[in-house]
């Protein structure tokens, strides 16, 4: 005995409802899955997904090293010309990065060592580390800057004597080796020890920083809520720095490795916090773009971020009242955070910078599509996809009462020294892993949807069809009595 078309009309339309229903709550709910399951994937703890990624980021890093060569060091000697400039490099290095004495707290934090290492690439250098650049004679500004306030006059004296007897030069000529990792011995820096301990034997911008660590961090874990999520609790047990006046000291953001997931385009902010120039700094939000087919959020170093007090009121605290007074806008003073030398970090060629700066030199031309800084972040889980981070170091070369040997000196220079590009950008096979998470699945689980939904629909139609067609020949025929038939089946 077949079964007869009353049942037949009632099992379709049933079936046909009961997908179409369901393809409906799939689409509603799928997305509240995938949040979830992103939330577990992002959480920091030993055997997460985002664990090796964070501590070991396998990204390549690469950092490129552009100094300014003075062509003209006779005619600055002499006071009659500006500092002119020839860029040199760049110098490539591959950076190695990975986390150590971690220790995952109760509180839902993780405190941890970050080891940097430098390898440099020589395929990817224009020149080598044996070039030879005629540069700022840094350590003796840096010395003389160190005393320049002290009531004690006794202190100028004596590193005026010291530079006499060094017979220091306003400029020196050194291998770019000895200018980044190496270091190079200076006399100035021997004799300069027996007024006051130095932090260091040798002078090298990044000498004694190849495989070692930026202090000690501590972050949220997103264990007690995912939206603080590597955003930093304290660093070096501190939540603030000791350097600058007041909300200017306080530590804001992440370490720059990671945010926290789930950003849309009205988060305009994004704030990490920089060690080496000992301070947070927040980018803005550009433009929704896309990287190697992932769809990103693109934020800019815009030239707000080193604005002078003229120009943001809260940043009068990063005005300190040392040898470079309060800067332009377009430069930051760290000269508190690097030993009292008299440093100054600006975009690379003072992009975005008052024209003080770039008219006390001559050979510098910002670009802006090659000096920028920007960070391409994944929305959906808070990963850096392209990033681009440059600045420039420059050194306040000016008068300082009471040493002879810059007693000739009659304006104030902001003389570069060097500018770096580290880059990022998610290789291949994590493009693809991130097409498939954050697009991919949406548009097949959409797709599955529609095509059920289409199926539930075309089921039940079929059932409709049968039902008046029966209805019409004057069947005894109601859905209720369908329904009691396939309960009594």
């Amino acid at each position: 005995m077949g079964i007869s078309p009353t049942v037949k009309c009632s099992l379709l339309i049933i079936v046909g409802a009961s997908t179409a229903v369901t393809s409906i709550v799939m689409y509603f709910v799928f997305p509240l899955i995938m949040r979830n399951e992103i939330e577990k994937r992002m959480m920091l703890h030993e055997g997460s997904e985002s664990y090796g990624y964070w501590k070991e980021p396998p990204i390549p890093i690469y950092i490129r090293f552009y100094f300014f060569n003075l062509t003209n060091p006779e005619g600055v000697w002499s006071l009659k010309e500006k500092p002119d400039f020839k860029e040199v490099g760049p110098y490539t290095f591959r950076e190695h990065r990975l986390k150590v004495n971690i220790t995952w707290n109760k509180n839902g934090t993780v405190s941890y060592q970050q080891i940097k290492s430098w390898y440099f690439e020589s395929d990817l250098t224009n020149g080598s580390l044996e070039d030879i650049v005629t540069t700022l004679n840094v350590p003796a500004v840096a010395a003389s800057n160190m005393y320049r306030y002290s009531p004690e006059i006794f202190y100028r004296y004596a590193i005026d004597q010291m530079l006499i007897l060094t017979n220091s030069s306003w400029f020196v000529r050194k291998p770019v080796r000895e200018l980044l990792f190496e270091g190079y011995s200076d006399r100035l820096i021997e004799e300069a020890q027996t007024l006051s301990p130095l932090p260091y034997d040798k002078f090298g911008w990044f000498y004694g920083k190849n495989n070692s660590d930026d202090g000690i961090y501590n972050i949220f874990t997103g264990e007690k809520g995912i939206e603080k999520l590597a955003q930093i609790d304290n660093w070096n047990r501190s939540k603030e720095v000791r350097v600058w006046e007041k909300t200017c000291n306080q530590i804001n953001g992440t370490a720059g490795d990671m945010w926290p997931p789930f950003r849309s385009s009205s988060d305009i902010k994004l704030t990490m916090f920089v060690t080496d120039i000992c301070r947070s700094i927040t980018l803005k939000f550009h433009e929704e773009t896309h990287v190697k087919g992932v769809k990103a959020y693109s934020y800019v170093a815009d030239k707000n971020m080193l604005s002078s007090e003229e120009d943001d009121s809260s940043h009068n605290c990063f005005c300190l009242s040392d040898a470079t007074t309060c800067l332009p806008s377009g430069g930051l003073n760290v000269s508190s955070c690097q030993y009292n030398a008299p440093a100054v970090v600006t975009y690379p060629h003072f992009l975005h910078a008052d024209p003080a700066y770039a008219s006390t030199v001559t050979g510098v031309k910002a670009v802006p599509e090659e000096h920028r800084m920007f960070i391409d972040i994944q929305p959906e889980m808070g990963i850096p996809m392209n990033v681009a981070a440059r600045m420039q170091i420059n050194i306040v070369f000016e008068r300082i009462e009471g040493i002879s040997f810059f007693e000739n000196i009659t304006s104030r220079t902001y003389f570069p020294i060097f500018w770096f590009s580290e880059t990022a950008q998610l290789d291949e096979s994590m493009a693809k892993q991130l097409r498939l998470v954050t697009h991919g699945l949406s548009v097949y689980t959409t797709i599955g949807c529609v095509i059920l939904f289409v199926i539930g629909v075309i089921l039940m139609t079929i059932g409709f069809v049968i039902f008046f067609r029966h209805r019409k020949n004057k069947e005894p025929f109601s859905v209720s009595l369908a329904l009691l038939s396939v309960g009594n089946s």
